[in-house]
């Protein structure tokens, strides 16, 4: 099973406790979508040199979001969210701690998105691995390969520092309608309460109270701001894999830069392990990377691609601290129609 999590960076400290109390409820569903009851099987596609990279260094480069291909869909969730907390706003206008210390708070770091607090790092993948428009988009329109990684509770993100890190994978939601009665719904819910915990501290203290609960608010709104896209996009039934950096610190630290299309991108290594616990208690488990499938495009010469897909899995299977099962990773041929 794979059970997502909440992104945190930031824990306001002056935060009301009937806030948190008020989000785990309200976000169980929020989280239940993008979970699973068994393994959660997901494909991302990529070029040959992608492929390779990936296959070489056990793990996904995460691009920053404002690179992607299709990074307009960022404005799309921000001026949502932005066009809600304006009519609270107006709602408010005769609380000032909450209209002006919460409110404009939060539209002051959406208004520096990206960068002010937290700097957004995406890998794209697909439920479908065989995929007609993403062979065209993402696959040199079918040159290229279609990778499947089986994600659960056991798999982990090796970050820079030798720990290991709950991989935060979302369900991108297209309906318009459920992604601002999310968004209203969960404001409201936060203005109600911060304003019911206000009364009786003094001006200063409500300024403070509501500031750092305009930063607490944000972990959850970051998590929209990337899961959002407009309903044209729904054929790609897209999840992304979400590492969510704070702006000074974290993300100067692992930010590395590629080239694409005359533009220098940013982008952060992101290794994946599963690990399989041994028979002898005394012996160290076994770190694997959970890539369990790849599918060559159907542009490709097949005897060729497989056997060339194959000789890669086995040259890279046991070099460095991560291994390939290769047993246990599948080689198919495209089933997918394609006319260039």
């Amino acid at each position: 099973m794979y059970e997502a999590k909440r992104f945190w960076k930031y824990e306001g400290n002056m935060v009301p406790p009937s806030i948190p109390e008020f989000e785990d409820s309200y976000l169980e569903d929020w989280l239940d979508r993008s979970s699973s009851p068994t393994d959660l099987r997901l494909h991302h596609y990529t070029t040959a040199g992608g492929m390779k990279g990936i296959v070489k260094d056990k793990g996904i480069r995460c691009s920053e979001i404002g690179y992607l291909n299709d990074a307009q869909e960022v404005e799309h969730s921000l001026q949502l969210i932005q066009t809600k907390i304006k009519e609270l706003r107006e709602e408010y206008s005769d609380n000032e701690a909450i209209s002006k210390g919460l409110l404009d708070a939060i539209l002051m770091h959406l208004n520096n998105f990206p960068g002010s607090v937290f700097r957004v790092f995406v890998a794209c993948f697909c439920k479908s691995g065989d995929l007609l428009s993403q062979w065209r988009g993402y696959a040199e329109e079918g040159g290229g390969y279609s990778l499947e990684f089986t994600f659960n509770d056991q798999t982990k993100l090796i970050l820079e520092d030798d720990q290991r890190s709950h991989p935060h994978l979302r369900k991108v939601l297209y309906d318009e309608d459920q992604q601002e009665d999310l968004v209203e719904t969960y404001l409201e819910g936060i203005c109600a309460r911060l304003s019911n915990e206000l009364p009786g501290f003094t001006p200063h203290d409500k300024q403070i109270i509501a500031s750092s609960t305009a930063l607490h608010v944000m972990n959850t709104l970051m998590d929209w701001i990337v899961s959002f896209k407009h309903h044209g996009f729904e054929e790609e039934n897209e999840w992304r894999l979400v590492r969510m950096l704070k702006s000074i610190g974290e993300a100067e630290s692992q930010s590395q830069f590629r080239v694409s299309d005359g533009l220098i991108v940013p982008y952060v290594d992101t290794p994946l392990v599963k690990t399989k616990e041994t028979a002898n208690e005394e012996t160290e488990a076994q770190k694997y990377f959970p890539l369990s499938n790849v599918r060559y495009g159907p542009t490709l010469p097949a005897d060729r691609a497989k056997s060339s897909i194959a000789s890669l899995l086995e040259t890279q299977s046991q070099r460095g601290e991560i291994s390939i099962d290769v047993n246990e990773v599948s080689i198919e041929s495209p089933e997918v129609p394609f006319r260039g």
